[in-house]
């Protein structure tokens, strides 16, 4: 037997109200067979694992009961030079938990883990200032942890690719952005479609030829993007801004940077506030560390909190579904010198 539990939220009040959308969908599932003994509507289902949404705007946040004792509780840890582990732990392990309702603020602690994992003296241990820098942001950023589920859809797509240092002599490497206008229904469509990743047995381009053991089974392992191919049409793309980085450095570091400049290319026109924003990214280390929202790397972590700090600001949702290089409409524009 397996439970499962559903939530719907509605936009506009009037038009398809959230009661109405679920018990269309409760119906339709009991005619396929489906077993439904729990139904609950407007403020009935106040808390869903914890959390409590926001019946005037579609939004999930923390109880404000709960969001003033974490952040008493992380004020007490403060102050003191030393903190019991396991207290500290605890307060670390909801803080993380209400920080999945905006990722973007998972990037905050670093230091703190390992500060966490350290030998404890009689089960006390003491402050770092790097974990206590970063303790202390963490508790500053609880009025951040909501998911705003109104955040409409920018009918604008972008991508952005960056080269790496060393292909050109005395050249560290330089980024290109784009941007594409296309309609509501296709970025949609992106974000049910192309956001995973999908496997073949050898690559697009039907090369055999780098098969380690061509005699053996062949298995789903060379991935190639589900981003719909209609969107990638050359002649929609439309060039925002390039340039050469001053510096070399690893292209996975590159590629975030190119994000960056891309945020803040577009973080000075207040109409794209408020917006969930894709962006089309060909490297697969930036897509899931910026899904995930923090990176065991410190220095690509740096990277995701300058992204998180454009996020927060401008209250985006970020998604970087990966696209094949080969299909990258921002490669050229990488390697403009």
């Amino acid at each position: 037997m397996y439970k499962r539990q559903g939530l719907f939220f509605s936009t506009v009040q009037g038009k398809a109200p959230a009661g109405d959308l679920m018990k269309g969908a409760v119906a339709e599932l009991r005619e396929i067979g489906f077993v439904i003994n729990d139904e609950r509507s407007d403020n009935a289902g106040a808390k869903i694992v914890g959390y409590e949404p926001d019946m005037t705007r579609p939004m999930l946040t923390l109880p404000a009961d709960k969001l003033a004792h974490m952040d008493a509780a992380m004020t007490y840890l403060e102050q003191g030079a030393w903190v019991q582990q396991r207290l500290a732990q605890a307060v670390m392990g909801v803080w993380v938990w209400a920080a999945l309702l905006r990722r973007d603020l998972l990037c905050i602690p670093f230091h703190v883990f390992a500060w966490l994992r350290q030998e404890a003296t009689d089960g006390w241990i003491r402050w770092w200032p790097s974990a206590r820098k970063e303790w202390r942001i963490m508790r500053k950023a609880i009025p951040f942890m909501k998911a705003d589920l109104a955040r409409e859809v920018a009918g604008t797509v972008f991508a952005t690719d960056a080269q790496g240092g060393g292909e050109l002599p005395g050249d560290a490497g330089g980024y290109g952005v784009v941007a594409a206008t296309v309609g509501k229904d296709l970025v949609r469509q992106v974000l049910l479609e192309g956001r995973q990743p999908r496997r073949t047995v050898i690559s697009m381009d039907g090369d055999v030829s780098r098969l380690k053991h061509p005699e053996t089974e062949f298995k789903r392992t060379a991935p190639f993007s589900s981003v719909p191919r209609s969107l990638l049409d050359q002649a929609q793309w439309r060039d925002l801004r390039w340039g050469r980085w001053k510096f070399m450095d690893h292209i996975t570091l590159g590629e975030g940077r190119a994000v960056i400049k891309m945020l803040s290319q577009i973080a000075s026109f207040p109409a794209a506030h408020n917006h969930c924003l894709v962006s089309l990214e060909d490297n697969m280390p930036i897509c899931g560390c910026s899904a995930k929202g923090r990176s065991s790397s410190y220095p690509l972590n740096g990277v995701l909190r300058r992204k998180a700090a454009f996020c927060l600001a401008c209250n985006w949702g970020l998604v970087l579904p990966w696209l094949d290089t080969h299909s990258m409409p921002a490669d050229h524009l990488s390697r403009w010198v």
